[in-house]
């Protein structure tokens, strides 16, 4: 029993540290991809204040204004800025767009995570937080969808909740057990297929 125990916290710790490191990794690159449209920018603003020439007796490259500090004695006159960016810059344009899909990456996971954790300690609020997240939808086919999946959830608690004598989560029962697909198995097969996703009550 104590070896067992074990194994299932190892499990548990594994998913926990699986979990942290993929919202560390995804904040990493959301603050990547934050820097990069910082320089971005100000490059762009030396491209739209900075000037710079070469001199035509010695041949180097000499800058005016805010460019000197950058450029310094590089012979490459065109400007770093139009480099990045591109006509229109077009660069920019999708950095921003990448940065507000991680960012919105990161708030679903959070959110998630929120409501995975509240549903494993009360079924019944952990779905009403996902619902007014948006992250589920408010009917029965919704959340038997997300009960289905299982991402996280507890598998006694699922059991709890589609086991409430409540005629909504009798309807989401119902659901659950339509989404299954027993199609050519036998019946004790069909019977442990339907209940791989939850534990029953008692």
């Amino acid at each position: 029993v104590l070896s067992n125990a074990s194994q299932n916290t190892s499990g548990f710790m594994e998913e926990k540290y699986e979990k942290e490191l993929r919202r560390a990794s995804l904040q990493a690159m959301s603050s990547a991809v934050s820097s990069l449209r910082s320089w971005s920018g100000d490059l762009s603003s030396i491209k739209a204040n900075g000037k710079v020439s070469t001199d035509q007796k010695g041949g180097t490259a000499n800058a005016e204004g805010s460019a000197a500090d950058i450029a310094g004695q590089d012979n490459d006159t065109t400007p770093v800025a139009s480099k990045l960016t591109g006509p229109g810059g077009k660069y920019s344009e999708a950095t921003e767009t990448d940065t507000a899909r991680f960012q919105e990456t990161l708030r679903y996971k959070r959110l998630m995570d929120q409501g995975v954790t509240s549903f494993n300690k009360k079924p019944k609020h952990g779905i009403a937080f996902l619902v007014e997240h948006q992250l589920v939808g408010s009917d029965a086919t919704s959340i038997a969808e997300f009960l289905k999946r299982g991402d996280g959830l507890d598998a006694t608690l699922v059991g709890d909740y589609l086991g409430d004598a409540d005629p909504f989560n009798v309807g989401v029962m119902h659901a659950y057990t339509d989404q299954q697909d027993f199609a050519g198995l036998s019946f004790d097969m069909a019977i442990r297929r339907h209940l791989a996703g939850f534990r029953l009550p008692g």
